[in-house]
């Protein structure tokens, strides 16, 4: 089973992490980024819940993007019929369209989506992200036994997307769009 780890601030102060327990969190050590967190999870997940120190309720904070900004983001493209339709696309069966979005793409849960100028089609769709917590080289087969060793957890995460920018361009622009 998994953990439910947040990120938040209180009091306006530095990132913080901790695990979610109900409507309290338990407040982990100080990890600077998620991926200092991920290394303490995966080289001690058993004594990873004890290092907490503090449990503190929930409303005394604000919720935080689950993932610092110092990470690469790569998303799979066009893996709904409708949106290569809709971009008057054909892609070959089993071809991947694989694009990157910006870390500063990257918000909470509460925070404000900025419209671009001129952007009239902004669209959203939740998505299902990986959080990775090693490198997934090329043409690596991974398989349920594998999974593990290469994945780290996973969030929800609304993909917001300026369609006009993207798609009415005169060539894709998958980075500019997202």
């Amino acid at each position: 089973m998994g953990l439910p780890v947040v990120r938040f601030s209180r009091n306006n102060q530095a990132a913080c992490w901790g695990i979610l327990q109900g409507d309290h969190i338990a407040v982990l050590d100080n990890y600077p980024t998620h991926r200092e967190l991920m290394r303490a999870y995966t080289e001690h997940p058993e004594q990873f819940k004890d290092q907490a120190q503090e449990v503190i309720p929930t409303r005394e904070v604000t919720l935080l993007a689950p993932v610092s900004q110092d990470v690469q983001i790569f998303c799979q493209g066009l893996n709904y019929a409708s949106h290569r339709e809709e971009g008057g696309i054909s892609t070959a069966a089993g071809e991947n369209l694989i694009f990157s979005k910006p870390p500063a793409s990257i918000c909470g849960p509460y925070d404000n989506i900025v419209r671009p100028n001129g952007c009239e089609l902004l669209d959203y769709e939740i998505e299902l992200a990986l959080v990775m917590k090693a490198d997934l080289p090329a043409h690596t087969r991974v398989s349920q036994a594998t999974l593990t060793d290469y994945v780290g957890g996973i969030t929800l995460t609304n993909d917001v997307s300026a369609r006009d920018l993207m798609f009415g361009a005169p060539m894709l622009q998958w980075f500019k769009g997202k």
